[in-house]
């Protein structure tokens, strides 16, 4: 491939983002090149923004090569290459390619990857804070994304606009998630048990890796690794965000996925957790989803909503891998990818309306 460097295609670049991109290609490809990481460094400087685009790009690049030859991303890849040659457009930008690519899509044949971030006043970039554990409550706004060492050696991560309790005992470490998004890292701890109270339900762990997610009226809980038990409530009002039927209760094996919606039983399937937690790096992997669910994910994460005004477009599948919190990336990827769709820009909203 004939990868010109950085400097050479400065004048396509307009923004941190594919400058750190094509870094991150240009690094991988030459290796132990001292002076190339020279002029890699005085490119970075002491600018916070482009370390963090180019911490981002090789996040994005790592959890791209994980999904490359699942045969979703790989029948859409073929599908951008083919629409792509039959345009018949000239060579593609960074930009262009970013697009076409549907943000951070692997395409091994173009021999790199690339990730939209936000344009301002478009979205909120998902931010990483760490937080000691000096208040028992604990809460993110959109975008945010904040993860807290707890008292016994466990970590929990909020997803955006989420809200937990912390409440540990001599006899039982007990948190309750009020709302939103939370991954736990359990360290093993004989004799007190690790507890998540969350829609009606108690989860119980023990040097465990898990994801418990509220949505209005449905539950999940998502297994990494190790075993949880999920059980009953014990009263409806300990868990905050809904009130849920008694059922039995359901042990879960790693890559196991309890999903409860209002008082229906609960059903367990195998999923593919590792692409539903990608939101700890800032990604969201779509799999041959419809557009209406992957927008309202995307939405969880952006102050300006994509609002879907044609019913006939929300039937749309999609697949692909999106940088949280990035809407203009990620309607420019639909636009592009999907003649049938225009795009419709507000102060307030972004919106999809049909182009047919």
């Amino acid at each position: 491939m004939n990868m010109r460097t950085p400097e050479l295609a400065r004048h396509e670049i307009d923004t941190h983002r594919e400058a750190a991109a094509l870094w991150s290609e240009r690094l991988r490809e030459a290796g132990a090149d001292p002076d190339l990481r020279a002029r890699f460094e005085e490119w970075c400087g002491d600018d916070p923004a482009k370390r963090e685009a180019f911490r981002q790009a090789e996040a994005a690049w790592r959890l791209a090569r994980s999904v490359a030859d699942e045969p979703e991303m790989l029948e859409l890849r073929n599908k951008v290459l083919s629409r792509a040659a039959s345009e018949r457009k000239p060579v593609f930008s960074a930009a262009r390619l970013s697009v076409l690519a549907a943000s951070v899509l692997v395409c091994v044949g173009f021999g790199f990857v690339l990730a939209n971030w936000a344009m301002p006043g478009e979205s909120v970039e998902p931010s990483m804070v760490i937080a000691e554990q000096a208040a028992s409550d604990f809460e993110t706004q959109i975008g945010e994304r904040l993860t807290t060492p707890l008292a016994d050696g466990s970590t929990m991560t909020l997803g955006t606009s989420s809200r937990a309790r912390v409440a540990f005992s001599d006899q039982e470490r007990l948190v309750e998630l009020v709302s939103g998004q939370a991954y736990f890292d359990v360290a093993h701890e004989d004799g007190r048990e690790f507890v998540v109270l969350a829609a009606g339900r108690r989860v119980t762990a023990v040097g465990t890796a898990f994801e418990v997610r509220v949505d209005s009226a449905q539950l999940s809980v998502t297994l990494v690794e190790g075993n949880v038990v999920v059980d009953a409530p014990v009263s409806v009002d300990q868990g905050a965000a809904g009130e849920f039927a008694r059922s039995e209760r359901a042990e879960l094996s790693p890559g196991e996925q309890l999903v409860q919606v209002a008082d229906a039983p609960p059903s367990v399937a195998t999923v593919d957790a590792r692409r539903l937690t990608s939101w700890l790096d800032g990604l969201l992997i779509f799999e041959d989803e419809p557009l209406s669910a992957a927008v309202a994910e995307m939405n969880r994460y952006a102050r300006r909503p994509i609002v879907i005004a044609d019913e006939q477009l929300s039937a749309l599948r999609l697949s692909g891998a999106f940088s949280a919190g990035q809407s203009s990336g990620f309607v420019e990827a639909l636009a592009e990818y999907f003649p049938e769709v225009r795009i419709d820009e507000t102060d307030h909203a972004i919106i999809l309306r049909s182009a047919i």
